[in-house]
């Protein structure tokens, strides 16, 4: 049969022109390497030379197909290729190779027939060492006419040309020959080519390459090509797979992998292996892992003479080995007798380490070397074994490697786990060679949980216990890679928190947060039913549910109990058993419980002071009202349980586990007799002395029991279709099961014998009965026969005859191994069912089968509960982090979310009130369940309370989104974003609330007419998601519509279009919907514009927005008819609208409307709205329609409305319940025809508002329509209204024509100048309709021929300050009225219809001309009319023939007319002249007032001994008091003397103005002589400051009787020391610390600055404060300048002082990086941040009063270039610096964001300080601080206005935060205290005017060192704890008394606020008065009349 080959050639044909030569090369192909073609015999007897040839390459390992019959084995001899006839296969020609392996060489054999028909030989040889691998050109060339042929062999290692000629003619008939190359051949031996060497051929093993077609003209040629043509060394070519599958081998398995390419002389083996299992029957065996060999089949070929590696394990019990081996040939020939083993080489390591480690494996072939190293890895002990041999091994084999139980040994077999293996053909050193997991640094063994440690950027941390490196918290483990935002090229961004939410553990009472009563501790979580409703939990009040998570690991248990009820009192949360108990909250009682009796538990005794836990419970806690159990006891009971395999019964009767490995039913014989066993029950056996074996009924499968070695061995049945059997103590195999009867008792498969029965048994009675009957079946121990199993979940059932149940389906065995009298009784009085085995799933217990606990479970136990027993997980499995699972419903263990430890699942209707839209799997389900605790392990895991969803949060913050952004996206590819794949689990994982998608159009983008759908399926697979947002951004080209495009996007909740130029053609229509939910839409720096003249259609819409903001929004040069442009429909309550920054430029709006707002119920802001060069017709710019019951609030601002026409359109149209505010409206240029320009129904307040420059035609600018809603307030206030043309027109308008509403009407500062009137005008300019009206300031100039005002129906008027002037008068009164021929002007002022009161003033009329006068129309009734100061001023001119003034009153009373023109001047009455209203603006007082005047102060006050009442001076005269003088009741002593024995004798002290010594003596005249000693004294300083009490060194007097001693130690007698103080103070004067001792004066010592030299020791009189004001930071105002002073701040309204260099201001004292050079340089002052209400303008260095301008921007600064720079708001758009930080940083009010776009504090609440490292807020320490702040060596202001100097400086400025010092210092005190040496003590009061300080230990204080004025103008003298005490009007110096000494001299005094300074005790009496004295026994001051006392 012949085959049809397919080849692939090399052709190469070469022409020369002076000679012939042709030529090809064809390669034959491995797969087949065999071919023929003919030869024409005529091609060559024209004289060409012919040439025949091969080149070959020796190969016999190769993947050379064979071809033939014979092969390398059968013969050493190779056919290569042969020339014979076609037609009767005679041969002429044959060229083969053979190879001597005993002479080592290659023959070479060249056999031809010439033309005598004999058959010349050429033989020629070769070195055998070099053949193998090595190219070879073996051919000849024939020249017939030269009749000879050359033969060539060239050997390409060499180089070298061997040829030779031939003399014969070759060929030389005219036959057709074919030539045949390759395959096998034999030579018969009747051929005249018969030789030994080639009787048999075999095919060439080794690439061939076939000279063909060759012709020559020259012989030289074939040898030029033959040295030419080299052929190209072997290209190695790795395999496309190289990775070998991981394995586990056990058993008898065995794998190949086979590679596809073959090698060239290289390959690289390495890969993990580890031994798991040793099965081993004997003591000593080996096991054939890995044998690399080539691909064949032949044993020949594939010994281990042949097999480039091999690994055995030689394991014994007294020693393990590694056996390696390879080859290396002496001579490349693979047929010989490998018995001797001649190319072997083996190695073998002692193995001392544990062998069944990891041990990692690496064979490295190179062109002459193996190397093979095998490691063992404990940790970072290594055990390595390598070794190197130089080998010559075959080329281009075609390797496959064989790999597992080689041996395929059943007994005696390793359990390996191979991993991480490759094979690679050619040596790559790119790849690693020792391969640890991928997230493992370095390693011990190839798997995840083989790692030593982890990379360091890796985002993993180490578990050493567990040797794996995890990912952190937040991340997720995907492709051996963490995943974060980052990795998924995800942008995180920092967004305001949706809604206000109170923190995890607390609940929510209108919108404020207060704690639950729970305990939330790492163990324990009580009252759950708060935590997890925090918005409802305020219903109930009540706690019944609390978690235990035990710390050893096990499932968290969850445990109710009885219902604690709880109230709020509006501050505090009460605990309320039945609400009669008043008790603290809870969890204070919980606490404080938990502290008392700790933990309790079972074992303790009431003796231990502590409760016994009830119920089964070993740990409990006392609550206030009940027992918490921790940990209760399972309830089981183990007692009549049957006896189950692998448990059975011994000789004692007890249930006891079976010992043998590999056995299912054990039972215990006698050694002396095998037959007496636990088989059997009939007799109690003697066991005296008995040896008690243990033998085995059945094995598992696979096994077989041999009763010699008492061991299950790994055997199967030698007999014949024997399914089970045992061996003996004759070592005889006994079947006991089969599928025949003939063979054993017991069969399989009787469902033919016995209905639903698996296995039988032939009893002796030849019955048969049925052993195991199928699932769910039981088999009657009496009938044999099957039935259904009641027991629920049963797999095998069995009637219990009170024997273990697996007798029964062995009785097989135990009839052939028992004799045979003996028998099983199975006892039938019992039948009851009991169950053997049980469903998958399910376990037997307490004879039912409960569900058991699922693989996730690691321990699973038992528990009692009602009727019978069950299973639960007590303790799971570990998760991915190697924590151990803590929750278990159902025996299932259910692991949480990774960031949370502790979960719950959730009802359906929860799942959908958070996401209705999300759809579960089993991969996804576990992310709505929800969290009851976080991990404990990482900070930055929160429970959001509201979603009770464990989130991660970075820096703290859980308000963050991440956007995934497009770049470069077509228009017409948009759509492409709705395929696109998220990383749902990681999004899942880490609690993504918000979820942004972005798309950069690209720069050239084109919508074409379609409908373009975008949409998102993250709700759909984001559970936590609360806000997914679009946002699409263009660039600086136009995105180009053409013909019209729909854009519908779906299923987003914040849309965004930002930074889009659309150039629209004929139509865009967006249209947004979201699931029925509504939208927030914002429209960022967009333009709408076309380049088209026709009419567009513009459409935006949704089902409903929940926000629409506008900024920056123009649309110019487009026309756009028919449409809605922004159709606003909100759908109940929702945010705020803002529409800021909006232009209409060139536009043409026909029948359309750009804003409608339907049932907005929110706030709408419209600020900065510009209109310029636009047409409307038609249309309307703003419609508001509501729902019934509703009310809208709309707040328009800056609207500008220039150079427009308006024909029949609207601004504004509100015919509903809109209140609308509008202020700064601008309408200059414009024409408007026949329009309403603002309609209204509501409130309405207009400000500010200019007119200029229009013209008007049938225009009512401002109307109110007819209404029945109840209209409250029209204010219209700054009308400005100036050089129009009015043509019938009205600037306001009422339709309501109502005699009774509730209408306020304002109208205030209207100006009405100089607009131009048509000549006829009946229109009325403003007509009003109200209940109230006020009208002020109204200024009609240059302005006649109007109906100004028209009022109807008004309750009360109010018309103020009104003035109708013209200021250019162009009319004269002309000689007869009837002549005139020009518009006469005729205005009408004022015309009112209906009030009931009406209040008129300041009306002024000038300049005028009227030929009717100015008309004044009133009727109706009036109650009551004033008109004040009505004036005609000159200039005015009336032709009328009557008056020139019309007023027609009607039925009105005139009364109450008054004129205020000369008003009297009042002065206050204390004064008889004055400069001003108030008692403080005297000039001179009343001569007979009793008072005296005081210039100084222009104050009339009452004289000492009166008092100010009613602004009169009281005495007793004036109370009518008489006076009477009496004598006194009691003698006493003068103040100054105290008394002894009734006389009086001076005090020893100086009483003057200044200075009162020895107050013991003053103060106590009666007792003083008891003590005679002296040591307080007070000085009254002359400066006003208050007075100062020193306490200095005891003076001690002795009275001798007349006289007074003072008497040191009493040694000695001097005169009275009043006399020596007195005469010191003459001579020394007063000293200062500045003076000299030289200058004759003591100097002051302690720091005293005045002093005086008593006769014992030195007074001082003014004390200097010990402060030190060293290391004091600088505060504000104050700052450091460029000197490091600290200095004033000089600037005005400034808070925060700073100094820059006016040639750059960029160098400050704000920066401490540099020293600046000052030389020249002019220094100006700059302020950081101003007071509030001013911005502070560098140009002009002052803080101006003015607000900033942004919007929202709360504090700003106007650079040097004019420009407003914000620094504080409330958004970090606006600003770096935010206000209302607390949702971002816990307890801050102020914060910043930094360049590195990190969040800190910069204003903490009060109480709290500012870290200036991580910017979070803790508590102050220091007491009463209000702000604090560490200390960093700055100004503490800079600290606080980073956002200024981040923005004024350049960026490589900033400010360096020394941490080296991070100690605290208060930055505020609270009210009443004021920062002092880093202290906040207490400050004076306000009744101290100058405060000061002074150093008292540890630390300074303040101290009030002068008082503000008393009523009498004199400064306060006394103060006491910094506030200024007041004494009573005729004292100087006071002190307070004691409660005793009060009640001594009054106890029936009667103290309050007022009165209490009578009970002071005066000192000093002021001095200006002679009459005051002061009672020496009271210590009053009294006021004497004639020195009377």
């Amino acid at each position: 049969m012949k085959q049809t080959i397919s080849f692939s050639f090399l052709i190469v044909i070469c022409f020369e022109i002076q000679t012939y030569l042709c030529w090809s090369i064809s390669i034959l192909p491995p797969q087949y390497p065999y071919r023929q073609f003919e030869i024409q015999q005529s091609s060559i007897v024209d004289g060409k030379s012919e040439c025949f040839g091969v080149w070959s390459k020796y190969l016999p390992l190769s993947n050379i197909v064979q071809t033939g019959e014979y092969g390398i084995l059968d013969s050493s001899c190779f056919h290569q290729f042969r020339i014979q006839e076609k037609v009767e296969k005679n041969l002429y020609f044959l060229f083969f190779e053979c190879i001597s392996f005993e002479e080592k060489i290659v023959k070479k054999y060249f056999q031809f027939l010439d033309s005598d028909n004999r058959v010349t030989i050429e033989q020629i040889s070769f070195d055998l060492s070099s053949y193998e691998g090595s190219w070879f050109f073996n051919g000849f060339l024939a020249s017939p006419l030269e009749k000879r042929v050359t033969i060539y062999i060239k050997e390409q290692q060499t180089n070298q040309i061997f040829s030779k000629d031939i003399p014969i003619r070759f060929p030389f008939k005219e036959y057709i020959f074919i030539q045949i190359i390759g395959g096998d051949f034999k030579v018969e031996q009747a051929s005249k080519f018969y030789l030994f060497e080639n009787k048999l051929l075999s095919y060439f093993p080794g690439l061939i390459q076939i000279l063909s077609k060759c012709s020559y003209d020259r012989p030289d040629q074939l040898f030029q090509l033959i040295q030419s043509r080299d052929q190209k060394p072997c290209i190695c070519k790795n395999n496309q797979i190289t990775d070998l599958p991981d394995v586990k081998i056990q058993n008898q398995d065995m794998y190949e992998f086979l590679s596809q390419n073959t090698n060239c002389q290289q390959f690289l083996l390495a890969g993990w292996i580890k031994i798991l299992e040793i099965n081993n029957n004997s003591n000593e065996f080996q096991f054939l892992l890995f044998k690399l060999m080539g691909n064949f089949q032949h044993p020949q070929l594939t010994q281990e003479n042949l097999s480039a590696f091999q690994l055995l394990y030689k394991l014994s019990t007294q020693i393990n080995q590694i056996i390696l081996t390879t080859y290396s040939y002496t001579l490349p020939v693979v047929n010989i007798d490998f018995s001797t083993n001649p190319y072997l080489k083996k190695v073998q390591f002692e193995v001392t380490n544990d062998i069944q480690l990891w041990h990692y494996l690496l064979v490295e072939k190179s062109d002459q070397f193996i190397s093979i190293t095998i490691k063992f890895y404990q940790g970072y002990n290594q055990e390595k074994f390598s070794f190197t041999l130089e080998v010559v091994q075959f080329q281009m084999v075609q390797f496959k490697l064989l790999y597992g139980n080689i041996f395929q040994s059943k007994s005696n077999y390793l359990t390996l786990q191979l991993t991480g293996f490759q094979l690679f053909n050619c040596l790559d050193f790119n790849n690693p060679y020792i391969n640890c997991h991928p997230t493992c640094k370095e390693c011990d063994g190839p798997t995840k949980d083989d790692c030593l440690s982890c990379y360091e950027d890796s985002n993993r941390r180490y578990i050493s216990e567990y040797k794996v490196c995890i990912c952190e918290y937040g991340t997720i483990d995907q492709n051996n890679e963490c995943v974060n935002y980052q990795t998924l090229q995800l942008n995180k961004i920092e967004v305001q928190q949706l809604e206000k939410q109170c923190q995890y553990g607390f609940f929510e009472i209108d919108d404020d947060c207060y704690q639950c009563p729970s305990r939330i501790t790492i163990d324990m979580i009580t009252c759950l039913e708060c935590i997890l409703n925090p918005k409802s939990w305020i219903n109930t009040l009540f706690c019944q549910t609390s978690y235990l998570v035990h710390q050893n690991g096990s499932v968290a248990k969850n445990f109710s109990y009885e219902n604690l009820q709880y109230i709020f009192t509006g501050d505090e949360l009460k605990y309320c058993p039945n609400c009669d108990l008043n008790l603290k909250a809870p969890y204070d009682l919980i606490e404080a419980s938990l502290i008392f009796k700790n933990f309790c538990t079972a074992s303790q005794s009431i003796n231990d002071g502590c409760y016994f836990c009830q119920d089964e419970c070993e740990r409990c806690a006392i609550l206030p009202t009940n027992e918490l159990c921790l940990d209760r006891t399972p309830n089981v009971s183990f007692g009549n349980k049957t006896c189950y395999a692998p448990n059975y019964l011994n000789f004692y009767k007890k249930c006891v586990s079976c010992e043998l490995e590999n056995c299912l039913y054990c039972f215990d014989y006698l050694a002396s007799d095998p037959t007496k066993s636990t088989l059997e029950s009939l007799e109690n056996f003697s066991l005296n002395d008995e040896e008690i074996k243990i033998g085995c009924a059945q094995c598992i499968e696979g096994y077989i029991f041999e009763f010699k070695t008492s061991t299950c061995i790994n055997q199967k049945p030698i007999q014949q279709n024997c399914l089970r059997s045992y061996i003996n103590f004759d070592d005889r195999e006994i079947c006991t099961l089969s599928n025949d009867f003939t063979i054993s008792l017991e069969k399989i498969n009787c469902q033919d014998l016995i209905l639903h029965c698996k296995q039988c048994i032939k009893t002796i009675q030849t019955t048969i009965k049925c052993l195991i009957c199928e699932d769910g079946y039981i088999v009657s121990s009496v009938t044999g026969v099957c039935s259904i199993c009641s027991i629920l979940n049963s797999k095998q059932c069995q009637q219990d005859n009170l024997q273990e149940p697996g007798k029964w389906q062995f009785q097989g065995f135990i009839i052939q191994f028992l004799p045979p009298k003996t028998r099983i009784n199975y006892d039938i009085s019992r039948p009851n069912e009991i169950v053997i085995e049980c469903h998958q799933g399910y376990r037997v217990l307490d004879n039912y089968c409960p569900q058991y606990c699922d693989e996730s479970c690691s321990v699973c136990e038992t528990e009692k509960l009602s009727p019978s027993s069950t299973f639960y997980c007590s303790k799971c499995k570990r998760n991915y982090y190697k924590e151990l699972i803590r929750v278990s419903v159902d025996r299932k263990c259910i692991e949480c979310s990774s960031l949370c430890q502790v979960c719950q699942n959730r009802s359906t209707d929860e799942i959908n009130q958070i996401n209705p839209y999300f759809i579960q799997d089993t991969e996804n389900s576990i992310y709505t369940f929800r969290c009851i605790q976080k991990v404990p392990f990482d900070s930055k895991i929160h429970i959001d309370p509201t979603l009770a969803i464990a989130q991660y949060c970075y820096q703290d913050n859980c308000n963050y989104k991440l956007e995934i952004l497009y770049n470069d996206i077509k228009c017409d590819k948009i759509e492409i974003i709705n395929n696109a794949e998220y990383n749902y689990k990681y999004l899942n994982e880490i609690g993504l609330k918000y979820f942004t998608i972005t798309i950069k159009l690209i720069l050239d983008c084109q919508f074409w007419f379609k409908e373009f759908i975008i949409q998102n399926y993250l709700k759909e697979n984001i559970f936590s998601i609360r806000q997914s947002e679009l946002i699409l951004q263009g660039n600086i080209n136009p995105i180009i519509i053409l013909k019209g495009i729909k854009l519908v996007i779906l299923k987003h909740d914040q849309i965004v279009i930002s930074n889009c130029i659309f150039q629209i053609s004929t139509q865009m229509e967006m249209i947004m919907t979201n699931r029925g939910q509504s939208i927030n839409f914002y429209i960022l720096n967009t333009k709408f514009y076309s380049e088209q003249s026709y009419p567009t259609q513009i459409s935006i819409k949704a089902d409903s927005f929940y926000q629409f903001n506008i900024e920056n929004f123009t649309i110019s040069d487009i026309t756009i008819g028919n449409s809605i442009i922004f159709d606003i429909f909100y759908q109940g309550l929702n945010e705020d609208i803002m529409i800021n920054n909006i232009k209409l430029q060139d536009c043409r709006i026909i029948n359309s409307t750009l804003f409608y707002f339907y049932n907005v119920k929110s706030i709408i802001f419209i600020k900065n709205f510009t209109i310029d060069s636009c047409t409307f017709e038609n249309s309307s710019i703003f419609i508001f329609q509501m729902d019934q019951n509703s009310i809208s609030n709309v707040f328009l601002d800056e609207l500008v409305i220039s150079n427009c026409l308006f024909k029949n359109s609207k601004l504004i149209y509100s015919p509903d319940t809109t209140i609308l505010n509008i202020d700064n409206l601008s309408i200059i240029n414009n024409q408007m025809l026949s329009s309403q320009f603002i309609v209204f129904n509501y409130n309405f307040y207009c400000n500010d508002i200019k007119i200029i420059d229009n013209y008007f035609l049938q225009l009512q600018l401002i109307a109110q329509i007819q209404s029945i809603l109840s209209i409250k307030e029209i204010s219209i206030k700054n009308l400005f209204v100036k050089k129009n043309h009015l043509t019938n027109c009205s600037l306001f308008i009422t339709q309501q024509k109502q005699l009774f509403n509730n209408i306020d009407f304002l109208l205030l500062n209207f100006h009405f100048e100089d607009n131009i009137p048509s000549c006829r005008n009946d229109d009325i300019l403003i007509s009003i309709n109200c209940f109230n009206l006020i009208i002020q300031n109204i200024f009609l100039k240059n302005t006649t021929n109007y109906r100004f005002l028209n009022l109807q129906d008004i309750h009360q008027i109010q018309i103020d300050n009104l003035m109708y002037e013209n200021q250019v008068q162009e009319y004269k009164v002309p000689y007869q009225f009837d002549c005139l021929r020009i518009c006469v002007p005729q205005s009408q002022l004022l015309q009112i219809f209906g009030f009931n009161r009406i209040f008129i003033k300041n009306i002024q009329v000038k300049s005028q001309f009227s030929v009717v006068g100015i008309t004044f129309f009133f009727t109706l009734e009036v109650v009551q009319f004033q008109m004040v100061q009505f004036k005609l001023l000159y200039g005015n001119i009336f032709q009328s023939k009557s008056n020139y003034l019309t007023l027609q009153l009607t039925g009105f009373q005139l009364f109450n007319c008054l004129d205020f023109n000369n008003p009297y001047i009042n002065c206050h009455p204390t004064c008889k002249e004055c400069d001003g209203p108030t008692k403080d603006d005297c000039l001179s007082c009343y001569e007979d007032s009793n008072r005296r005047y005081i210039s100084e102060y222009k104050v009339c006050i009452c004289e000492y001994g009166t008092i100010d009442q009613n602004n009169e001076c009281i005495n007793y005269q004036r109370l009518q008091l008489n006076k009477i003088d009496v004598q006194q009741i009691e003698k006493q002593c003068q103040y100054g003397f105290f008394e002894i024995n009734g006389d009086c004798y001076k005090c020893p002290s100086i009483i003057t103005n200044t200075v009162i010594t020895c107050l013991e003596c003053i103060l106590n005249p009666k007792s003083w002589i008891n003590t005679l000693l002296c040591q307080t004294s007070f000085l009254v300083h002359q400066n006003g400051s208050v007075t100062k009490y020193f306490n200095e060194e005891n003076l001690q007097y002795v009275f001798a009787g007349d006289e007074l001693t003072y008497c040191p130690d009493c040694d000695l007698k001097l005169k009275a020391p009043y006399d020596l103080i007195e005469a010191s103070l003459i001579f020394k004067n007063f000293c200062s610390a500045s003076q000299s001792i030289n200058k004759n004066c003591y100097l002051c010592i302690n720091k005293c600055n005045q002093c005086a030299i008593s006769s014992t020791n030195q007074l001082c009189l003014d004390r200097t404060p010990n402060v030190s004001f060293a290391n004091n930071p600088c505060y504000a105002p104050k700052y450091i300048n460029f000197y490091k002073n600290c200095v004033t701040c000089k600037l005005e309204n400034c808070l925060y002082c700073f100094e820059y260099l006016a040639s750059d201001p960029t160098k400050s004292t704000l920066e401490n990086l540099e020293i600046f050079s000052l030389n020249d340089e002019e220094i100006k002052l700059g302020c950081a941040q101003c007071i509030e209400g001013y911005v502070f303008e560098f140009k002009t260095s002052t803080c101006i009063n003015q607000k900033p301008t942004q919007q929202n921007c709360l504090r700003s600064y106007i650079s040097l270039d004019d420009r407003e720079i914000c620094t504080l708001s409330n958004d970090f758009t606006i600003s770096l610096e935010k206000i209302n930080c607390q949702d971002l940083i816990l307890h801050c009010k102020q914060c910043i964001k930094t360049i590195q776009t990190t969040i800190k504090c910069l204003i903490c609440e009060d109480g709290y300080i500012v870290s200036s490292i991580t910017g979070v807020c803790s508590i102050c320490s220091i007491l009463n601080s209000k702000q604090c702040q560490q200390d960093n060596l700055q100004e503490p202001g800079k600290w606080q206005f980073q956002g200024f100097i981040i923005q004024f400086l350049p960026p490589k400025t900033r400010i360096n935060y020394d941490i080296s010092r991070p100690n605290e210092i208060v930055i505020e005190c609270h009210q009443g205290y004021r920062v002092l040496d880093n202290y906040c003590p207490q400050y004076c009061d306000e009744s101290c005017s100058v405060c000061e300080t002074e150093k008292l230990s540890p630390s300074s204080t303040f101290y009030c060192s002068k008082c503000k004025r008393n009523y009498y103008k004199e400064l306060i003298r006394v103060s006491v704890d910094r506030k200024c005490i007041e004494c009573p009007s005729l004292c100087q110096v006071c002190q307070n008394r004691s409660t005793d000494e009060i009640n001594q001299i009054n106890p029936y005094f009667i103290q309050d606020t007022e009165n209490s300074i009578y009970t002071f005790r005066c000192i000093q009496k002021v001095p200006f008065d002679s009459k005051i004295h002061i009672d020496p026994t009271l210590a009053i001051a009294q006021y004497c009349y004639q020195d009377n006392q």
